[in-house]
Formats: C-alpha cells, structure tokens, sequence
C-alpha cells in the first residue's frame, strides 16, 4: 500500500509538473515519462539510482546499458520539461529542477536516496 501510494504521489508529480505546459511536445514527454515510472520506480528502489538536488537521476551503482539508457532518456526529458516550465514562468530550467528535487524529496519514500540541498546524499528514513 505505502508503494502504491508513494508511486501515485510521484505520478502526481510529473503530471503536476505538466499543467505549468501543453501541446503535442507536452503530451509525448508525459508519455514517455509515465511509460517508464515503473522501471526507474524499480531502479530507485533498489539503490541503483537517487534524486538528485537539481531534479534528474543519477546513478549510485554501476548501471547496466539497459538502465543507463533509462536514465539518460528520463534526464533528458526532465531537462526539456523543466525548460518549458522555465520559459512560461520566466525562471531558470535549474530554478525549476531544484524545485522539483526539493518537491521529490518530500513524496520519495523510505530507503530511496535522496541529495539534500548541500549536495550530501541519504536514504530517506
């Protein structure tokens, strides 16, 4: 149950971040994001991946090819979500990201890792 609600809230998430967006760009990026929740809700569970404090992915573990492209295609789409949300709300894409990552680190659930705002990594508890 604690799963099912914590993949909600992160879902949530991405989809609260695409209000701030719209248009056929918007509606591939969401879809390719929502595809993959389940495999990167997979890395992150198990400690192969974390949160970075400026809202992408960063792999904690040697990654195989599979995964690595995961990550790759999910920070690149994060990266042009948050450079849409910048250009409609007139800040940084890095402003945005931090955002995003402090808003994650509140919906991630225990045993992800997370970077805090002075770049130290942790298991959320």
């Amino acid at each position: 149950m604690n799963t099912m609600i914590n993949r909600r809230s992160l879902l949530l998430a991405i989809l609260a971040l695409f209000t701030f967006v719209s248009g056929t760009q918007a509606d591939d990026l969401k879809a390719r994001m929502s595809a993959r929740l389940p495999a990167m809700d997979g890395l992150r569970a198990a400690a192969k991946v974390g949160e970075n404090n400026k809202g992408f992915l960063t792999a904690r573990t040697k990654l195989a090819s599979k995964e690595q492209s995961l990550l790759t295609a999910e920070n690149t789409d994060r990266k042009q979500v948050y450079a849409m949300i910048a250009r409609r709300t007139g800040e940084s894409a890095s402003v945005v990201g931090r955002k995003r990552a402090a808003s994650l680190r509140k919906l991630s659930k225990r045993g992800i890792w997370l970077q805090d705002g002075e770049s130290k990594w942790y298991r959320k508890q």
